[in-house]
């Protein structure tokens, strides 16, 4: 008897831990913040069983409360997270060098290609501008930040957002990906202290020549040489 009702309750315990990670997928609850079901502490007493289902039922019924309040904001966060998916795996194709037969064998390839990418970088401006609007609507009526996987999601916006000029991670990984051999190889060269020695470079001043000058730099620059 005992056997059985361990099955059952092993059985009601993980239905209803699915159910509850993927409501918490679903409204990017932080795995700190998350509910663990108590699998394997199957008490003798079955008031402890029956305590620890409806702990499980009610931590449910709250999440999917909060879930259905937050529909149009989560369908947004899904689709936006689908189109910038799409944007990386077009950046990984559009880095292979295979590519290049593909150039060579289909007129228009590169015209083709750059439809594409600005196709996909319209949506993401589109997408993230409604989500914008949408989490502040959400955040004035509220009174609160919008938390999504255990931050403002405001702020994460801010950071992917294809018009601040920053480099995301999935930019600087494609970069890396790129390199061969013997370009890390000769980049290490570059940058060893023998190297930096011999040229009179410091890992400061490398870094400074490598970032691109600002357009008032420049400008101050010129009118600094017509001056002389």
């Amino acid at each position: 008897v005992l056997e059985e009702r361990r099955a059952k309750y092993r059985s009601r315990c993980a239905a209803l831990s699915a159910e509850l990670t993927q409501l918490y997928n679903e409204l990017g609850v932080p795995q700190s913040d998350r509910l663990e079901p108590a699998m394997d502490a199957v008490a003798e007493e079955l008031s402890a069983e029956t305590e620890e289902i409806q702990r499980l039922e009610v931590e449910v019924a709250r999440q999917q409360k909060s879930a259905a309040l937050l529909r149009p904001i989560l369908e947004l966060i899904r689709r936006r997270d689908a189109v910038m998916q799409q944007k990386v795996e077009f950046d990984m194709m559009a880095s292979d060098p295979s590519r290049l037969t593909k150039m060579n064998k289909e007129p228009g390839f590169l015209i083709k290609e750059e439809k594409k990418r600005k196709k996909l970088q319209t949506q993401i401006q589109k997408t993230t501008k409604e989500l914008q609007e949408a989490v502040q609507t959400w955040e004035a009526e509220n009174g609160e930040p919008f938390l999504y996987n255990g931050g403002r999601y405001l702020d994460e916006l801010s950071g992917k957002d294809v018009k601040s000029g920053r480099r995301s991670a999935v930019a600087v990984a494609l970069r890396s990906a790129r390199k061969t051999p013997d370009d890390a190889e000769k980049e290490n060269k570059r940058e060893s202290p023998a190297s930096r020695a011999a040229t009179g470079r410091t890992p400061s001043s490398s870094r400074r020549r490598a970032l691109p000058t600002p357009v008032s730099a420049k400008g101050s620059a010129k009118r600094s040489k017509l001056g002389k």
